[in-house]
């Protein structure tokens, strides 16, 4: 079973997800390079956000703050560590849970996610945004 797992996440996940993030940054990189290739993406986010025409999410990639074609390979090397801590990260019933580093919010001292775990109050962890 957990053979099975290794494979799936390794010999599977991780190459999609590699690929996935090749092509997001290819896409939003020729974005910022030719803007009219931006109204692709606005008719995409306009399906997925009830009709709008996607401005407010484009507005970034259109005007070359998101795209910039100099930050490329920057933007794939992250989404590579991404998929890889992520592909490491494993997952089993009845098994131990993972513990990845993280920063505390008060001090922003790193720490085990586990180690803010107290007997007595669950713990709630906030996967929202940073900025």
């Amino acid at each position: 079973m957990v053979m099975a797992s290794a494979v799936w996440r390794w010999g599977i996940l991780l190459p999609l997800a590699l690929v996935k993030a090749l092509l997001f940054n290819l896409f939003i990189t020729l974005i910022s390079i030719f803007p009219s290739l931006g109204y692709v993406g606005q008719l995409r986010f306009k399906t997925l956000v009830d009709g709008n025409d996607g401005g407010e999410y484009m507005k970034p990639i259109m005007k070359g703050a998101v795209g910039d074609w100099r930050y490329f390979w920057e933007r794939v090397k992250l989404h590579v560590h991404g998929a890889v801590a992520e592909a490491q990260m494993v997952a089993e019933q009845g098994q131990r849970a993972p513990n990845p580093k993280v920063l505390r919010y008060p001090d922003r001292a790193p720490c085990r996610l586990l180690d803010v775990a107290a007997k007595g109050r669950p713990l709630i962890v906030n996967f929202g945004s940073c900025t």
